[in-house]
């Protein structure tokens, strides 16, 4: 075994035996610079990338909550409907600030939008089924109204996302009129 991985995995161990409390942090600190030969950039380096993947995973996962937390305000509470109609532009609201806050970071930044889109459409289907009880055309136009903002997000976001979703939207309603018989 090559000594530069070895020192790596020795190193690996002393670090995971500091954060674990295996062995006083004063004999950890002190096999550490042992092994590293004073130099701290090794320790540094990897530290920094389990903090890189816990800065990711956290804020993904609680956007991704604002989406469960849609469907339960939806469908297992009985909330009024104006009410409803805050919560889900508050969630809207976090997932833009997320998209903003988290430029840098292009999967947040895109698991933000993702997750703003659904809420969004999910909010305003909900919405369109509340107001206009059973009815198919106004259903119909909201999913349509979606379909034309995800072409213009997809054109002026560069997202190739929106614009692969918007045209499959937008067939899906050609094929739903079709059905309805009212284009033929």
């Amino acid at each position: 075994m090559d000594d530069k991985i070895r020192k790596q995995i020795i190193i690996k161990e002393i670090t995971d035996w500091k954060q674990s409390r295996l062995l006083p942090e004063e004999y950890c600190n002190f096999l550490l610079t042992l092994y590293t030969e004073g130099n701290q950039e090794l320790l540094n380096a990897e530290s920094g990338e389990k903090k890189k993947a816990r800065k990711t995973i956290i804020p993904s996962i609680a956007i991704f909550l604002l989406l469960l937390i849609s469907f339960l305000v939806t469908y297992f509470t009985e909330i009024n409907l104006v009410l409803q109609i805050v919560i889900f532009s508050i969630f809207i609201i976090i997932c833009v600030l997320g998209a903003v806050i988290f430029r840098k970071n292009q999967l947040l930044q895109h698991f933000s939008y993702i997750i703003g889109a659904i809420i969004f459409l999910f909010a305003s289907v909900h919405i369109c089924d509340r107001l206009f009880i059973d009815n198919q055309y106004a259903m119909l136009v909201t999913v349509m109204l979606h379909t034309i903002l995800w072409l213009c997000l997809g054109i002026f976001l560069k997202k190739k996302y929106f614009l692969i979703s918007s045209v499959l939207g937008l067939l899906l309603i050609i094929i739903t009129f079709i059905k309805w018989n009212f284009i033929i």
